[in-house]
């Protein structure tokens, strides 16, 4: 039976296991009616025709899924001390997961939005266990994770008007019937770094199972006085009802607090000669005292339910979220003080039915959200900023896909999805363009659109997938809320933001070679955008402005590899060109003409690369060893290419080493993140201030590195 992502969601273990760890990057199709992947030649490894791919709404094996897939596996997160999904950047090709204090930016394949204000539309959308996640509420409680996969591409058909970009697709790890067990892992390091998890499973029925779990993050602060801090914990519980026959019922929850000092942001260029990370007591433009005031009050919880019930001929899915976040914060900004005073409640509502038909497999379905907010920041003496206490957005849609089998080895594939969005927004936004004023704000808009997805897939030989995809994205409109109601904009600022459109085409090659021994897969691909939002933000000023950018056109290749050499070595190596530029397009008057420009967050080149070897010890223990390096060439963090706003080329390697014990009850290892040190630019903008004070940047941690113990009882 072909479930949806909800109805077929994978039931596994505790985190320790017994194999090394694996980031694999996909590229296949999403129908089961395929031919048979070989079983890899390394048995010590997890077969990769095993691990199964749920990001396209469907259960295919890795080798058969028609896109570039990148999966990181529970085990790697473990074994690298990821501990948010920001820490996965190093293992997905053109893509970036970028810190933004509490919120996370990400970019695929040049797709983004670079700014946190609820008002501003999400083009990547995060998906947790079936329920679309807000970039504000990705920021923690990252553990007894099953999987993380990455989609690139427009995915507007299966996920809807926030997945312009791709999709990532995040599984927490589900009770399991009739399994008593608990593990608990403590990792030590520099900076004080403590973290800590256990996680339970046990069954309360033959037909009811609990799984309940807690993590603790702290480490001192990167930047002086404190500043990068953390001081964070989380809890998840999850409960599991599966009477007799095709049904069950998850309930599950999450709650995560974070009290650590935000990060300041550096002025760059970074100074020669000092530590990256320093931040002066005084501030050199304004000042003003550094050392003092900053706090950070941030909270989410977020609960939901999946209800399945298998029919025979059909799997219908219910889910169902309620969200809240909050952050009451001060942070240093620029030599000033930023004052955020924020929060909002999401609900989510989604029920699908998927079945198979003869020679057909379909899924579809309707999709709900509603969303309440307040937004509150303001910046130095003068307060500037946005005060909104009354944010309201809401989202229905409905969407359909088929997939129909010509004979055993080609396939067709259609979708829609029908999606009517609106914005109201209302309060006031503070401005300076000469005297400081505090004008109204009212915006009531609302959108429709229709997303359109078509493709074909071939087995061009047993071991040989053939795909074409053509498909469409969007991202609703907003408001440039520096042109308020009675406020003059500068010369050739629009008010209201138009949608934004993609229309992608991908093709790619999926091989399996030498039973097993060597995967190689390539995708193509080329994007064209109409009205591309793109955001321009003066930190001094603590304002954005909005713009629809005519075009832009993103074309590239990707290329990963995994060689299995010996039944304890796994190589693997992803490598992609993206070329991604802006059209004509000059913002205001006088303003230059950004055509040509490469887009922001969208290094021409990247690649990952991450070796695992095991080494069989006596008495069954053995020694895992795993190292990966991620490079980059250079990227912009603004539109306009402002001075001191790009982000050189970089290589940033991990790398872990761990023993496990002869029955696999505990283990011990080391692990280092960032080997080189260096200082990388997580977000980039212009300051508003003269050279050398030009640009600011949030910086990304230094060189980490620490011990770990894990126990399995």
């Amino acid at each position: 039976m072909r479930g949806n992502l909800i109805g077929s969601v994978s039931l596994v273990g505790l985190s320790c296991v017994t194999f090394p760890a694996m980031a694999v990057t996909a590229a296949a199709p999403a129908a089961q009616k395929t031919a048979a992947v070989p079983t890899a030649v390394n048995p010590s490894l997890p077969d990769e025709s095993e691990i199964t791919v749920t990001a396209l709404r469907s259960n295919t094996s890795i080798q058969r899924t028609p896109a570039a897939v990148t999966i990181v596996s529970g085990d790697v997160i473990a074994r690298q001390q990821i501990i948010d999904v920001r820490g996965i950047q190093g293992l997905v090709p053109s893509a970036r997961f970028s810190a933004a204090n509490t919120s996370t930016r990400i970019f695929i394949r040049g797709v983004g939005s670079a700014l946190d204000f609820y008002w501003i539309p999400e083009t990547t959308a995060v998906n947790i266990d079936g329920s679309y996640v807000p970039r504000f509420a990705t920021a923690g409680a990252f553990f007894d994770i099953d999987s993380v996969q990455v989609l690139p591409g427009p995915q507007g058909v299966l996920y809807g008007r926030s997945a312009g970009g791709g999709a990532v697709v995040i599984t927490t790890r589900k009770p399991v019937l009739g399994l008593s067990e608990m593990s608990a892992a403590l990792q030590y390091g520099n900076y004080n770094t403590v973290h800590g998890e256990v996680v339970g499973n046990t069954p309360l029925t033959d037909q009811i199972a609990l799984r309940i779990g807690g993590v603790y993050n702290s480490h001192d602060g990167y930047e002086p006085y404190g500043l990068q801090s953390d001081n964070s914990f989380g809890v998840k519980a999850s409960l599991l009802y599966k009477p007799a026959g095709n049904a069950s019922i998850l309930i599950w929850g999450n709650h995560f607090e974070q009290t650590g000092l935000p990060t300041a942001a550096q002025y760059v260029p970074l100074q020669k000669g000092v530590s990256p990370w320093f931040i002066p007591p005084v501030d050199p433009v304004t000042g003003r005292d550094n050392t003092r005031g900053s706090r950070n009050d941030y909270k989410y919880s977020i609960a939901g339910y999946t209800v399945h019930l298998d029919l025979g001929v059909a799997a219908i899915d219910y889910t169902g979220s309620i969200l809240h976040q909050t952050e009451v914060s001060l942070r240093k900004l620029i030599g000033n003080d930023q004052i955020q005073n924020n929060a909002q409640t999401q609900f989510v509502q989604n029920f699908h039915l998927s079945g198979s038909s003869g020679s057909l497999d379909w899924i579809g379905g309707v999709d709900w959200l509603y969303a309440k907010s307040r937004f509150n920041s303001q910046l130095g003496p003068n307060r500037l900023g946005s005060i909104f206490p009354d944010i309201r957005q809401r989202s229905v849609s409905g969407f359909g896909q088929g997939t129909l089998h010509l004979g055993d080895s080609v396939r067709l594939v259609a979708g829609a999805r029908y999606t009517r969005d609106s914005l109201s927004l209302h309060g006031t936004s503070i401005r300076c363009f000469g005297p400081c004023v505090f004008p109204p704000v009212n915006f009531d808009q609302s959108w429709k659109h229709l997303d359109l997805k078509g493709g074909i897939e071939a087995d061009l030989a047993p071991h040989l997938l053939a795909y074409v995809n053509v498909q469409t994205g969007y991202a609703p409109g907003t408001l440039n809320v520096v042109v308020a109601d009675n406020v003059t904009p500068p010369a050739g600022v629009g008010r209201q933001i138009s949608p934004q459109t993609l229309l992608a085409y991908t093709a790619g090659l999926k091989s399996t070679l030498g039973d097993g021994l060597l995967t190689l897969n390539v995708e193509g691909y080329h994007y064209s955008y109409r009205k591309l939002i793109i955001q321009s933000f003066v930190a001094s000023l603590n304002q954005q402005t909005l713009f629809n950018a005519p075009r832009a056109t993103v074309y590239g290749i990707q290329l990963t590899s995994a060689l299995h050499p010996t039944r304890n070595d796994t190589l693997s190596v992803n490598v992609a060109y993206s070329h991604g530029r802006y059209g004509t397009f000059v913002a205001t008057p006088g303003a230059p003409d950004i055509g040509g420009l490469q887009m922001v967050f969208t290094p021409d080149y990247t690649g990952t690369a991450s070796y695992d070897h095991r080494f069989d010890l006596a008495g069954g223990a053995n020694l895992d060893l795993r190292a990966s390096t991620y490079v980059t060439s250079s990227f912009w963090g603004t539109f306009a290419h402002t001075a001191s706003t790009q982000q050189g080329s970089y290589i940033k390697s991990d790398a872990s080493i761990t023993y496990h014990s002869p029955d696999d009850r505990w283990s011990l290892g080391a692990w280092i993140k960032n080997i080189e040190n260096k200082a990388v630019a997580s977000s980039i903008t212009s300051s508003g201030y003269a050279a050398p004070f030009a640009g600011a940047a949030f910086l990304e941690p230094p060189r980490t590195y620490g011990l770990s113990f894990g126990i399995k009882i």
